[in-house]
């Protein structure tokens, strides 16, 4: 497969078709609850994700931020004792509908992990993992799928020689690049990030914020992160989760540039661990 991949040319086609100018709503909520047991652990009274762009997800450790993003791609199903109330929907479409095939849905919404999580095996295999189980492609179409992935992800140049070698052989900033081109090879319209940074070196969450913003010009991008330079540099919007009465309440999203409107969310995002001088967004 290696020797395949590298005879093939470098102009592969792109994985989705470019933007378009006009943005539209492609994720939506409404009075979406979370509930564990009868107990409320999150709230999100609205949200709207725009298209090709990045929305941020901002607030302190244990507000529910990773719990809203698996509210987005019905992962959160897949959590005991954990049951959802209210309305999300992608492109229009109810997401917990009962015609909604979740995963269908998975393929259209993909996840990136805090923790980059590399299977047994080869860099080429990895890359293939989901797409071989749920789409079946035709075999000899793999090296033109592993290639376009990797490329998008920005690790084309580092493994294209060594595609048969085990993942577990990568470093930890190509072990997420890894996973991040294993989610492309879905073709995902949707990629959800949780903290992809967070146990990156600053040169590898460097390469990473520079390809999330890249990728947002053809995929919807929703990056949970706590750290507000990061949210910066790299998102459009920003919506924040505070913790009110034990509760995670998600606030709407607003313009990154303008910052966030209600002090409680401000005072909330200022009081977050390691934030650089404990600056808020203004």
């Amino acid at each position: 497969m290696a020797e395949a991949l590298r005879q093939r040319s470098a102009s592969s086609e792109p994985i989705v078709s470019a933007a378009t100018t006009e943005p539209r709503i492609v994720l939506s909520c409404n009075d979406l609850e979370v509930r564990a047991g009868g107990t409320p652990i999150l709230r999100c009274p609205e949200l709207e994700v725009r298209a090709h762009g990045v929305t941020g997800v901002i607030g302190p450790s244990g507000a529910g931020k990773s719990t809203l993003l698996k509210c987005l791609n019905r992962l959160i199903e897949l959590e005991p004792g954990l049951s959802v109330r209210g309305r999300v929907e992608l492109d229009g479409t109810a997401v917990y509908g009962r015609r909604t095939d979740p995963a269908r849905l998975r393929e259209r919404i993909g996840i990136l992990f805090q923790q980059p999580v590399v299977f047994p095996g080869s860099i080429a295999r990895n890359v293939l993992f989901g797409l071989r189980w749920v789409r079946r492609p035709p075999r000899r179409t793999w090296p033109g799928h592993v290639q376009r992935a990797l490329r998008a992800a920005s690790l084309w140049d580092e493994v294209e020689y060594r595609l048969d070698r085990p993942a577990t052989e990568l470093s930890v900033g190509q072990r997420q690049r890894l996973c991040l081109a294993r989610t492309l090879a879905m073709e995902p319209e949707v990629i959800l990030m949780d903290e992809p940074t967070s146990s990156l070196d600053p040169a590898s969450t460097e390469a990473i914020e520079g390809l999330i913003r890249r990728l947002a010009e053809r995929h919807t991008i929703v990056l949970v992160t706590h750290d507000m330079d990061q949210a910066r540099r790299v998102t459009d919007r920003i919506a924040c989760v505070c913790l009110r009465d034990g509760v995670g309440v998600v606030a709407p999203s607003v313009p990154t540039a303008t910052g966030l409107p209600d002090p409680g969310c401000r005072r909330a995002v200022e009081a977050i661990p390691g934030t650089p001088g404990r600056r808020v967004i203004p």
